[in-house]
C-alpha cells in the first residue's frame, strides 16, 4: 500500500533526525545554544522586517517568456 503524503513526511523527517544524531554522536556537527544577539537577529527576521525580497528577473529572461 502507498504511504500518503503526511507518512511521506514523517519518514523523511525521521531520517533526518536519525542523521543529525549521527552527526552529532560522531562529532561532526555540533549544537549550540543560539547567544542572545542571535535571537534577536532571528526574531527580527522572522518577522518580517528583514526578509528579503525576491530576486528580480532581468529584461532578458523576463523577454523569453
Amino acid at each position: 500500500m502507498r504511504k500518503s503524503m503526511s507518512e511521506l513526511r514523517q519518514t523523511k523527517r525521521e531520517e533526518g533526525l536519525a542523521e543529525m544524531q549521527e552527526r552529532v554522536s560522531d562529532g561532526s556537527l555540533r549544537i549550540r545554544q543560539m547567544t542572545d544577539e542571535e535571537r534577536a537577529e532571528h526574531a527580527l527576521a522572522r518577522d518580517g522586517r528583514f526578509a528579503k525580497p525576491a530576486p528580480r528577473r532581468s529584461a532578458s529572461l523576463q523577454s523569453q517568456r
